[in-house]
């Protein structure tokens, strides 16, 4: 990289104070140090007495090549990512009408109010990391210190500027505190982020790929004692997962509806296990709906605003808002509310919405430094047992859970309505889902086993016969969880078992361009396709 600029705002004994530097300096109250290593780059500060941050950033210029590919990790799992054009745009929420946003708060499942969007081609930010790619060669950026803050990249394509900008607007600083810390490596795809992840210390997961059953895409939240044993006489594979439905309200945990459950949910569980198979069942621990009792009886546990209302987290359910993790009162109850599912035998975890714990910083703490605390938090409740985590930051799970929803829920149609298409990057839809099932790939296996969404089996979803086997192949190709919601039959059982064989393929590229994804593959030594339009699923 060419010469590295570095940009600090921050507040000291009342004033406003703003560094720019090459080298390392001292301010008012601050002294910021600069080391450099070959492909290495790190920013500390450390204060005299007490500071206020507003910025730390820090930016450089980058040949981007006329045909350069831009890969840059969304927010959280449900995020679009996938490798970007100069051709292309990042919009965000610009152009959504404010009282769409607004009343169902978009805002709250990603990034729009704390990072940079613009209504400009080749304009791109991601977390954490990100590469250039030209062709087989790659340019990786990476960060090394998540666990201070969320690291924020920036690729302005148009005028050939990479920039760097911690997320730590008022971040109280009262001792030394890592602000940036960039690696940079080149080479191929594949071995660079390889090596990034080694550099990161991130040990391969645990446990390895599952398969099974899941009930939400079946009954959504209609589910009862009675559907759950109905639907488990014909579920296969290993996990048999209850999903949202059985809780009174999201944030109640501690008992299921007495008038679904009446006989809890001991039973059930312990049927699952009868079959052979893994009770798991779904929490979105942080969050919070209006209808709760925990939300009516709890009010101090809400996360709130300066003016003391509740931070909206979105839209689901009947409105939610995030329990405040920094309360022991809140730790204490999610730490029972899970010794009691253990207790009963489930023993795989989807964990849902986590984004919620981190939707607002705190002086002590930025928002990346909340995530990792509460993804700590998750690990000591639940143990051993396996977690999928969904709905979250990527980074403060690597090394505490073994899989990952790497893409948004998927749609019994090949994309969704319109409405939902003009909301936010983390709306649901089959063809986002499937393009970051390509394009986190390089996650599975190495830093979680990838969980691509479920596929759809069953003739009355909206799906033609090309967008049912595109949705299962790319599953199998590159994620490692595989769920579903519907019976085997004879005949779906047979395409389940040709996908099951793509789980031994080697050589695996994409290809997307002019409106087509290709992926070419190699199985048994053999040379193998897979060409579809993005606009309608179809097989070319």
């Amino acid at each position: 990289m060419k010469t590295i600029e570095f940009l600090v705002e921050y507040r000291f004994a009342g004033q406003a104070q703003r560094l720019r530097f090459r080298e390392s300096c001292a301010g008012p109250g601050l002294v910021c140090e600069v080391r450099r290593e070959e492909n290495r780059t790190r920013l500390t500060l450390e204060p005299e007495s007490t500071v206020t941050l507003q910025r730390a950033e820090c930016s450089t210029s980058f040949d981007f090549a006329p045909d350069a590919r831009v890969y840059l990790n969304g927010y959280q799992s449900w995020t679009d990512s996938r490798e970007l054009s100069r051709r292309d745009t990042m919009r965000g929420l610009i152009g959504r009408p404010g009282f769409f946003v607004k009343k169902y708060h978009l805002n709250g499942y990603g990034d729009y109010d704390f990072t940079e969007y613009r209504w400009q081609r080749g304009f791109f930010h991601g977390f954490g990391y990100g590469y250039v790619r030209t062709g087989d060669s790659c340019t990786l950026v990476g960060s090394l210190c998540e666990d201070t803050g969320y690291t924020v990249l920036y690729a302005d394509l148009s005028r050939g500027r990479l920039e760097a900008r911690k997320d730590c607007a008022g971040r109280v600083l009262t001792g030394r505190w890592d602000a940036l810390d960039l690696i940079v490596l080149t080479g191929e795809k594949q071995a660079v982020l390889g090596r990034y992840f080694d550099l990161l210390g991130v040990p391969a997961p645990k446990g390895g790929p599952v398969s099974g059953y899941t009930s939400w895409y079946r009954h959504e939240q209609a589910i009862s004692e009675q559907t759950i044993l109905q639907d488990l006489k014909n579920a296969e594979g290993g996990i048999f997962q209850i999903d949202d439905g059985y809780e009174p309200f999201v944030g109640d945990w501690l008992a299921p509806d007495p008038q679904k459950f009446p006989n809890g949910l001991g039973p059930v569980a312990a049927a699952i296990r009868a079959k052979g198979m893994t009770p798991g069942i779904w929490l979105a621990p942080f969050a919070c709906e209006q209808k709760s009792a925990v939300w009516r009886e709890h009010p101090d546990w809400l996360v709130r605003d300066e003016s003391g209302g509740v931070v909206p987290c979105g839209c689901n359910w009947s409105g939610f808002g995030a329990l405040d993790i920094s309360r022991r009162e809140v730790r204490e109850y999610l730490k029972a509310a899970f010794s009691g599912l253990k207790e009963l035998g489930f023993g795989f975890f989807k964990l849902d919405f986590l984004y919620a714990a981190c939707i607002r910083p705190r002086p002590d703490r930025t928002r990346g430094e909340i995530m990792f605390d509460a993804i700590r938090l998750l690990r000591e409740c639940v143990g051993d047992c396996p977690i999928l985590a969904c709905g979250t930051p990527l980074f403060p799970c690597f090394g505490q859970t073994e899989y990952m929803r790497i893409g948004c829920d998927v749609t019994p149609s090949w994309d969704a309505d319109l409405a939902m298409r003009l909301a936010h990057r983390e709306r649901t839809g089959t063809l986002p889902s499937i393009q970051n099932t390509v394009w986190r790939s390089h996650l599975n296996g190495r830093v979680f086993w990838n969980d691509p969404d479920v596929y759809f089996l069953r003739k009355d979803a909206q799906l033609t016969p090309d967008q049912r086997r595109v949705l299962l192949e790319t599953g199998f190709l590159f994620g490692s969880v595989h769920l579903t919601s519907d019976d085997r039959t004879p005949e779906t059982r047979e395409l389940v078992r040709r996908a099951e064989a793509l789980s031994g393929a080697q050589d695996i590229r994409a290809v997307q361009e002019r409106g087509t994804m290709e992926l070419s593959w190699r199985l048994q030594g053999e040379p193998q396709h897979l060409r579809f339009r993005l606009k309608d699923g179809k097989i070319l």
